[in-house]
């Protein structure tokens, strides 16, 4: 077992606390304990993992910004299968059965795996793929003190017939802790991927500020219209 949190300063992409398990005594760096090396991983950065339901954002705000859907849009989630280009694709399950065509909001709200992929499927693998890349994944975050991965997200030309049913439900790619972190909190910040960065300050020894680092934007992803109809379409996922 592992586990990995982070807090950041989403405006700003200050990292405010992290910390893995398991751990390590800094005193004692030479002895790990019985994890062994697994403790001396910076686990935010240097594994990865499926994101799962966290990468729905991608889809989602890709089909809003393009102005494809509105929250209010219906999409039928009761379905197994559906044509796309030509042949029929099947999707993976809901935890749950909808008797009834799911808005955007729902599809959120509930985390439909069906409704996720049919989003996807309005954008297509090329633009499914290019917000995937903006918001972050397939890519180093920049975190600063190194060890970092990419995680695992291919071009379109190496998907599968089923990878457009997957994708956007979050599977079928890798990404790690950091990664997902920014990518959630380029929704709070207003539609902007921020780099992750730990030293806000210099001072000299009288104390006085020789350097003050301010937040360092890696692009613009959605606008902030887009950010902000997101924002409250997930408090939905914590709601009744």
């Amino acid at each position: 077992a592992k586990a990995t949190i982070i807090i950041s300063e989403a405006r700003t992409g200050f990292v405010l606390a992290l910390a893995n398990w398991p751990t390590f005594d800094l005193n004692h760096y030479n002895d790990p304990g019985p994890a062994g090396e697994r403790a001396l991983r910076n686990t935010a950065v240097a594994d990865y993992l499926e994101p799962g339901s966290t990468f729905k954002i991608v889809a989602a705000s890709g089909a809003l910004n393009d102005g494809l859907v509105a929250p209010d849009s219906r999409f039928d989630c009761s379905i197994d299968s559906i044509d796309y280009k030509g042949k029929p694709r099947r999707f993976m399950r809901d935890d749950h059965h909808f008797d009834h065509p799911l808005t955007v909001a729902e599809i959120i709200s509930h985390s439909s795996n069906v409704g996720a992929a049919q989003l996807g499927m309005k954008l297509g693998e090329q633009k499914l793929y290019d917000y995937a890349r903006a918001f972050g994944f397939g890519e180093k975050s920049g975190f600063p003190f190194g060890g970092e991965v990419s995680g695992f997200l291919n071009s379109p030309d190496k998907w599968s017939g089923v990878d457009i049913t997957r994708i956007p439900a979050g599977y079928s790619i890798s990404a790690t802790p950091m990664q997902i972190h920014y990518a959630m909190a380029t929704i709070a910040s207003g539609g902007v991927l921020m780099r992750p960065q730990i030293i806000r300050q210099v001072t000299d020894s009288s104390g006085e500020v020789v350097y003050n680092f301010t937040g360092s934007v890696r692009r613009h992803v959605i606008s902030t219209k887009t950010a902000e109809q997101m924002a409250r379409l997930l408090q939905g996922v914590a709601s009744k």
